[in-house]
């Protein structure tokens, strides 16, 4: 049976002829502990997508915390510039320049990973293993990854994707440090204001505000990025356990706004949602209890038709909701 599977026939192409790439941002930090398993799937979906589409992708997963490496030398800390945390790291899991064999072994191998993590008693690489949440940092190196993917695979428009439980704490700057009892001033680091710091980009000389709430920081840095960079997409995905998504949807459209309305409306329906935030072109919210639902098509040897269409039904329920943001996300970029 078919299940939309149309969409992977769909142009690959926008109208004006340019052509598109993708770069995914995966969360690998601690609190993605009990949703790892579900947004490695959706990532999974959207590699596969890809493939089927010939679309360039990377798939990077953040995180820090699990060596206590520091700043690269080649990198020079400079007065009232933002910096990254020391032990930061970006982990290419998955490419499109992998072959069929090498990308599958990948994906094995980080699912792998990511079920021994979550059961206790099981070993686990060290080096892969669950940190913090750096994605500001993450945003940040959008700009110099964006680039090299437009340059290495000749695409003029990149569509960047979160996956991700949460937003990027303010990232500190560089200040120059002063104390009566030390010999001499030295470069340390200090928290961003939101009431007199601003962001300029020294590239294009626009400057933005910084907002004092940390989940306002995240959409701060993404329209940072889009400036310098016209013919990127933003695109947010989280997901959410069915306790949380009213305070999701509440924080960020406003209590009893028309908005959240509307969100918890679709969320009630269909236990997903969809919005606009600050910085994103969109931003899907998605149960993460329903994802992990894995309902098969399977009747006894000897069903009734009736038996057989239940069982039918019950399964494409799962599984459109499972092709819900790759749907969506066709739409975005074709």
């Amino acid at each position: 049976y078919k299940i939309s599977d149309d969409i992977f026939k769909r142009i690959t192409t926008v109208p004006d002829g340019k052509n598109h790439g993708l770069i995914m941002f995966l969360d690998w930090s601690g609190s993605m502990q009990h949703n790892l398993l579900d947004t490695l799937k959706q990532t999974y979906n959207l590699v596969w997508f890809c493939r089927k589409a010939g679309i360039p992708f990377r798939v990077y997963a953040f995180q820090n915390g699990w060596s206590n490496n520091r700043t690269h030398p080649a990198v020079t800390p400079k007065k009232n510039t933002l910096t990254f945390c020391e032990d930061f790291k970006l982990l290419e899991f998955f490419s499109s320049r992998q072959n069929a064999k090498s990308l599958e072994l990948s994906m094995k191998l980080a699912y792998t990973q990511a079920t021994s993590m979550i059961q206790h008693g099981v070993s686990y690489c060290q080096k892969y293993t669950l940190g913090g949440t750096p994605l500001g940092e993450a945003i940040m190196c959008a700009r110099q990854l964006v680039a090299n993917l437009k340059k290495v695979e000749n695409v003029t428009k990149v569509n960047v994707i979160s996956l991700t439980d949460g937003e990027a704490n303010h990232l500190p700057k560089h200040k120059t440090v002063e104390r009566h009892w030390e010999p001499k001033p030295y470069l340390g680091q200090t928290s961003v204001h939101a009431m007199r710091d601003h962001l300029r980009n020294r590239k294009n000389g626009r400057t933005y505000k910084i907002k004092h709430a940390w989940n306002d920081f995240t959409g701060t840095l993404i329209t940072y990025v889009k400036d310098e960079n016209p013919g990127i997409n933003f695109i947010g995905i989280r997901l959410l356990a069915p306790r949380d998504s009213g305070y999701f949807i509440d924080r960020y459209c406003g209590w009893n706004s028309p908005e959240a309305l509307s969100s918890r409306a679709q969320w009630k329906k269909t236990k997903s949602f969809s919005m606009e935030l600050d910085g994103y072109n969109k931003y899907f919210g998605l149960s993460s209890a329903t994802l992990a639902a894995d309902d098969e098509f399977e009747v006894g040897e000897f069903a009734t038709k009736a038996e057989i269409k239940r069982a039918f039904t019950k399964s494409l329920k799962t599984k459109k909701l499972n092709k819900k943001v790759l749907g969506e996300f066709v739409d975005l970029i074709a």
